[in-house]
């Protein structure tokens, strides 16, 4: 499963707001050959956190599944605890957008990301 690959934990979570916050762990098998975490690897974390911010607006059965998504990377994700988060910017029928960023635990942003998803 997906959240295991990326050791994701979640950290909080709110179904009003449509928001989750999460820790990924950077590991060794995620490194681009530098010491950094790959940045495909980021964008699975953001996409990751994007969803479950999503789906806990939705409430349980409810699912996303991403169109498109466009992600800046910002600095380099060094291999250690990294923290996700995802948000709804607006939730339709069918269509949600969201966006989400990682940043390194001191708070430093390192990757944002925006995304729209189908309502499943």
């Amino acid at each position: 499963m997906i959240n295991e690959t990326l050791g994701a934990q979640q950290i909080e979570i709110d179904a009003e707001r449509g928001y989750f916050k999460g820790s990924y762990e950077g590991v060794i098998d995620h490194s681009n050959g530098r010491d950094i975490v790959q940045g495909g690897i980021v964008g699975a974390m953001l996409d990751n956190a994007m969803a479950r911010a999503a789906m806990a607006k939705l409430g349980p059965g409810r699912h996303v599944s991403s169109l498109e998504m466009k992600t800046s990377f910002l600095a380099p994700a060094p291999l250690t605890t990294l923290i996700g988060e995802g948000w709804v910017v607006r939730m339709g029928r069918s269509i949600a957008f969201l966006e989400g960023r990682i940043t390194d635990t001191e708070g430093k942003i390192l990757a944002t990301a925006s995304s729209t998803a189908k309502v499943i």
